[in-house]
């Protein structure tokens, strides 16, 4: 069954993008703790713990193995400028997450980048290398099929590319539009969408079970 699945790297629009496809009707999971802990634990992209039509934040490297798994599925690379990226990622890097949180995120930078989650791990020239490398092998991988958006952040019709790609309409929000604060995940704005092509309105991430914080 085909699927679609966000592959930019941590803090290139994953969050917006999150936001986007759930208006357009998919079942998208932000960052999967499961899933996470699940691919850690044995390796593989596939998943049926509960019903999803996107994920986003996690598998930015096994998108090969993920197009073995889920045949005619989509792609999309978010990305942004790398020098705004790595002011961001080094924000990333200083927050002090929750524990369960903190050792997932200390795995995924691990495998991705070769270091934990901490800002004391960080190297610019390194990590600038990587983000380049990154979107090169993801082009070329995918450089004779149609299962590839290049969705940049700056990008002022990042909706409308994004809709065209996964065959939907552009979704018009209503003005009231969010979620209950029972609901598990995090209470999050998406900032300054507008500006990016997305309509502004508040939102939860939603997560795939409570998250203790």
């Amino acid at each position: 069954m085909s699927k679609v699945f966000c592959i930019g790297h941590f803090k290139t629009g994953t969050t917006s993008y999150s936001f986007a496809v759930r208006m357009m009707g998919f079942r998208d999971i932000h960052f999967p703790l499961k899933y996470a802990e699940h691919l850690q634990e044995t390796g593989s992209v596939v998943w049926d713990d509960r019903p999803w039509d996107s994920l986003s934040n996690i598998n930015e490297v096994e998108y090969s193995q993920c197009d073995e798994a889920y045949p005619d599925s989509k792609f999309v690379l978010t990305t942004r400028d790398v020098d705004k990226w790595l002011v961001s990622i080094q924000r990333h890097m200083s927050t002090d997450w929750p524990p369960r949180l903190k050792r997932l995120l200390d795995w995924r930078s691990q495998v991705i980048f070769g270091c934990p989650c901490d800002i004391e791990a960080y190297d610019e020239w390194y990590f600038r290398r990587v983000f380049k490398d990154h979107e090169e092998a993801v082009c070329d991988y995918f450089l004779h099929t149609d299962q590839l958006l290049v969705l940049p952040l700056e990008s002022g019709t990042k909706m409308q590319d994004l809709a065209r790609f996964l065959g939907k309409d552009v979704p018009y929000p209503k003005a009231s539009a969010t979620a209950s604060p029972s609901s598990p995940g995090l209470p999050m704005m998406v900032e300054d969408s507008t500006k990016e092509g997305y309509p502004k309105v508040p939102v939860f991430l939603q997560f795939e079970e409570p998250v203790q914080w």
